[in-house]
C-alpha cells in the first residue's frame, strides 16, 4: 500500500481517503536527466535554470469534480507519461473581485523551486507555503503589484531551501458542511475539504520532496492571512501529525468556526441555487457548474470594520477536533517550534476599504462594530486625538482587536502547552515614498519574505528595504533549517514567555523588545 494524503504508513490515522488507489510500484527508480524527477505518481519535467529548477503546476490529487466534489482528496493513479511542470496550474474556483466566477475545480496542484545544489545526498530544508485570501479567494500564482507574490525562485536561490507552494479548495467548494455530507463520512465529519487538500499536499511533500533534494525531516509550514489560519488549524490537527517540523503564522487568526455556523452558511448558499427543493439536494449540487456555487456564496468584504470570511477551518471532530487555541493550551496539538506575529497597521491595507473619516464618523463606526456600550469603552481607549487622523484611529482599533492582540493570546497558549520554543514578531517597517502611506499594512511583509522587493514596478527599494529583506530571509530560513531563527550576526530573537511578552520588531534594523501594545491588549482581553 502506498501511503498518501494523510498520515504515515503503519500506525497511520485511518481516513476517508482510498489509500490503496495508487500503484505501490509507481515512483520507483530515479532519473539522471536534468529537470526530470520521478514522483510517487510518475515522472515530471520542470524548467531548469542556472541555479534553481522550477516545477510548476504539479497535480498532487485527483481533480475533486463530479462525485468527488465535497469528498476528501483522492490519490492520483500512477502514470508513465511525463507530466509537464513548467506553468502554474489554474486557480481554484472562486468569485473574482467583480463578483464573476473564475478559476477551476481541477486545481489541486503545487509548485516546487529546488536549488541546483539540492540533491538526495545533500538535502536542503523545505518551506511549504499556504496562500492567503480568507479561504475564499487567492492562488499560489497570485500577482500583486505586478509580481508573482509567492514566487519561490529567489528564496530558494538566496536561502538554500526548497520552496513549495500549494493550492486548495476555496469558498463553498472547500468548506461546505452539511448533515448529508457528514453521513457519507465514516467520521461523521463534513467541511474542511480545503484543509484536507493541504494535508494531502503536505503528504506529497513527505513522500516526494527528497527526490527534489529536500529534507522531509525539516519542513517549515508557513502561511499568511487565511493561510495562517489554516496553519493554526494544522498545528492543532491530529491528521497533520508528523507532516511538518516548524510553523510560521503570519497575520492570521487561530479560531475555528463551529459546525453549526458553517452549516447555516451552507444552507444560505444552497437557498441561492436552483437546487432548493430538489429531491436529492446533494446530487443536484454536485451537478451544478462551480461558478453557480461560488456566485451563490456570500462574498468576503468589510463588515463593520472587519473582513469576515464565512469559509475556513471548522470544528468537525476529526480534522479539527476542538478550537485550535484550546488545543494549544492543553498541549494536544502538534508541538513544534512556532513563529507567530502580525503587522503594525494591518487594516491600513486598501483591501479593508477604510475611507477618510471625521471624528464623528469614526465614533459611529466603532459603535456599529462593537455596540454602543462596548463601543464607548473602545473610544475611550482609542481617542481620535491620539492619532494622526480618525481613520488611523480606526486602523488601530481594528488592527489591535483582530490581529495584534489575538496573536498575544495565541502565543501565550502555545507557550503554555509546549516546551518547544515560540517566537513572536511585529512587522512595523514602512516603505518609502507614497507607499509609506500604507504603514505596516496587511500583507506587506510578504514582499520581504519572498524576496521580491527589487521586482516591484515603479518602486525603488531603499537600503533599509533591502537590509530588512535580507534579515527576514535569514530568520525564516534558519527556522526551517534548525528550528531556531537566530544566527550569527543577526539581532537576537528571544523565545516567548508570557510574563515578559518578548518579540522581534521587524523593521530596520530588527530589534528585540518586550510588551507589544500591552495596555491596549489587556483592554481587549478584558472586554
Amino acid at each position: 500500500m502506498l501511503c498518501v494524503a494523510i498520515g504515515a504508513c503503519g500506525d497511520a490515522v485511518v481516513t476517508d481517503l482510498d489509500l490503496d488507489a495508487a500503484d505501490p510500484t509507481c515512483g520507483t527508480g530515479t532519473s539522471t536527466e536534468p529537470g526530470v524527477v520521478i514522483t510517487t505518481f510518475g515522472p515530471i519535467r520542470g524548467a531548469t535554470g542556472t541555479s534553481v529548477t522550477s516545477y510548476l503546476g504539479i497535480p498532487f490529487a485527483k481533480p475533486p469534480v463530479g462525485d468527488l466534489r465535497w469528498r476528501p482528496p483522492e490519490p492520483l493513479a500512477c502514470t508513465s507519461v511525463e507530466i509537464d511542470a513548467t506553468a502554474f496550474g489554474d486557480a481554484c474556483a472562486q468569485r473574482g473581485t467583480d463578483g464573476a466566477a473564475k478559476g477551476s475545480e481541477d486545481c489541486l496542484t503545487l509548485n516546487v523551486w529546488a536549488p541546483s545544489a539540492a540533491t538526495p545526498s545533500t538535502p536542503m530544508p523545505v518551506m511549504v507555503f499556504i496562500h492567503g485570501g480568507g479561504n475564499m479567494t487567492g492562488s499560489a500564482a497570485d500577482v500583486v503589484s505586478g509580481v508573482h507574490l509567492y514566487d519561490g525562485h529567489t528564496v530558494a536561490e538566496r536561502g538554500g531551501v526548497v520552496i513549495v507552494t500549494l493550492q486548495y479548495r476555496l469558498n463553498i467548494l472547500g468548506y461546505l458542511a452539511h448533515p448529508t455530507l457528514a453521513l457519507e463520512s465514516p467520521h461523521g465529519a463534513s467541511g474542511n475539504y480545503g484543509l484536507l487538500d493541504q494535508i494531502a499536499g503536505l503528504t506529497w511533500v513527505r513522500d516526494n520532496i527528497a527526490a527534489f533534494g529536500g529534507d522531509p525531516g525539516r519542513v517549515l509550514l508557513f502561511g499568511e492571512s487565511g493561510g495562517a489560519a489554516d496553519v493554526c488549524a494544522l498545528v492543532a490537527s491530529p491528521q497533520a501529525a508528523g507532516l511538518f517540523s516548524r510553523a510560521v503564522i503570519q497575520s492570521g487568526g487561530c479560531t475555528a468556526r463551529t459546525r453549526a455556523t458553517v452549516e447555516s452558511w451552507g444552507r444560505d448558499v444552497i437557498a441561492n441555487t436552483s437546487c432548493t427543493g430538489a429531491d436529492d439536494p446533494l446530487a443536484c449540487l454536485r451537478n451544478l457548474p462551480p461558478g453557480d456555487l461560488t456566485a451563490a456564496s456570500s462574498g468576503m468584504g468589510p463588515s463593520g470594520g472587519a473582513i469576515v470570511p464565512p469559509a475556513g477551518p471548522t470544528i468537525d471532530g476529526f480534522v479539527v477536533p476542538q478550537d485550535p487555541v484550546a488545543a494549544f493550551a492543553g498541549g494536544t496539538h502538534n508541538r513544534v517550534p512556532v513563529v507567530i506575529g502580525g503587522n503594525g497597521d494591518e487594516t491600513a491595507s486598501p483591501m479593508f476599504g477604510f475611507p477618510a473619516m471625521t471624528e464623528a464618523e469614526y465614533a459611529t463606526r466603532v459603535r456599529a462594530m462593537f455596540g454602543t456600550a462596548r463601543g464607548n469603552l473602545v473610544l475611550a481607549q482609542y481617542p481620535a486625538a491620539d492619532f494622526s487622523s480618525p481613520r488611523w484611529a480606526f486602523v488601530a482599533v481594528t488592527t489591535d482587536s483582530q490581529f495584534v492582540c489575538p496573536a498575544r493570546r495565541h502565543a501565550r497558549a502555545l507557550d503554555a502547552g509546549q516546551s518547544e520554543p515560540v517566537y513572536r514578531y511585529l512587522y512595523t517597517h514602512r516603505m518609502s515614498g507614497t507607499s509609506a502611506l500604507l504603514g505596516a499594512a496587511h500583507g506587506l511583509e510578504l514582499f520581504y519574505v519572498f524576496q521580491t522587493m527589487s521586482r516591484l514596478p515603479d518602486y525603488t527599494p531603499s537600503a533599509a528595504d533591502l537590509a530588512l529583506e535580507q534579515a527576514v530571509l535569514g530568520y525564516w530560513t534558519r527556522l526551517a533549517a534548525t528550528g531556531n531563527p537566530n544566527g550569527s550576526g543577526a539581532a537576537t530573537w528571544p523565545a516567548y514567555d508570557a510574563a515578559q511578552d518578548p518579540y522581534l520588531d521587524l523593521s530596520h534594523p530588527p530589534a528585540a523588545a518586550t510588551g507589544v501594545r500591552t495596555g491596549r491588549c489587556d483592554f481587549w482581553d478584558a472586554v
